[in-house]
């Protein structure tokens, strides 16, 4: 935008430069950006009286984000949350095979959606953020997104096993020979030295299997998900 207004190739388009019945700025905040950094006037169309939840819904298929949407609803960590909300919704859906995959704006859910699941489960989603920027900050297996929403899910069948089991995925310490949970963070160590990388997909089904398998209590020496293997579900 800023290469168009310093160039005088700035013109008036029909999106409005939007004011909730707030006062609140909804829309137009990278245009008024560039106009206060170029120090250039250019002639934009005002409007004001929005809805405050206008926001949710401009510019989805461009730039608005369900990040952006958490963040002007006062989510803390708002880009992860979303992401984490996102998982979880798909999991529910049974969306097992499109977990890590999904445009910004949400996939199959819009801005609304992920925000109205995210606000009638603040504080679920709010903990499993916790988890997930603890663990990962100490051991970086699998990415935050994905470690908050296993948080969640396995959370929703114990929340205390839950909270012991990323505890022991963390650092590995206190653990025996052939526990599910040292035998996920050792391949994870050697995936994560390695050059041919296992897919992300992988990584949670070894994931549900550590903790299906330390539900029921089992030690294994090998944790691996076969060609033909169903996505596996926590028990």
């Amino acid at each position: 935008i800023m290469s168009w207004i310093r160039k005088g190739q700035w013109e008036t388009s029909t999106d409005v430069i939007g004011f909730s019945t707030a006062e609140v700025l909804i829309n137009g905040q990278h245009r008024l950006m560039a106009i206060a950094k170029t120090k250039t006037a250019c002639e934009c169309l005002v409007g004001w009286g929005f809805h405050p939840d206008a926001f949710n819904i401009i510019d989805t298929n461009r730039l608005r984000t369900a990040g952006d949407v958490l963040g002007v609803n006062d989510f803390s960590y708002p880009t992860l949350k979303a992401a984490i909300a996102r998982f979880v919704m798909k999991w529910k859906k049974n969306k097992y095979g499109s977990l890590v995959t999904g445009s910004a704006h949400g996939a199959n859910f819009s801005n609304q959606d992920i925000l109205d699941f995210a606000i009638t489960n603040k504080d679920k989603l709010e903990y499993a953020t916790i988890v997930a920027q603890r663990t990962t900050y100490k051991f970086k297996g699998i990415n935050s997104r994905f470690l908050g929403g296993l948080y969640w899910i396995f959370a929703d069948k114990d929340k205390d096993q839950a909270e012991a089991f990323f505890k022991y995925y963390e650092d590995g310490s206190g653990l025996t020979a052939n526990n599910p949970i040292l035998v996920l963070r050792t391949k994870l160590i050697q995936d994560m030295g390695s050059n041919k990388k296992v897919s992300l997909t992988t990584k949670l089904a070894w994931a549900i299997l550590a903790w299906n398998y330390t539900r029921s209590g089992k030690t294994v020496k090998q944790i691996r998900l076969s060609d033909g293997d169903e996505f596996p579900k926590p028990i």
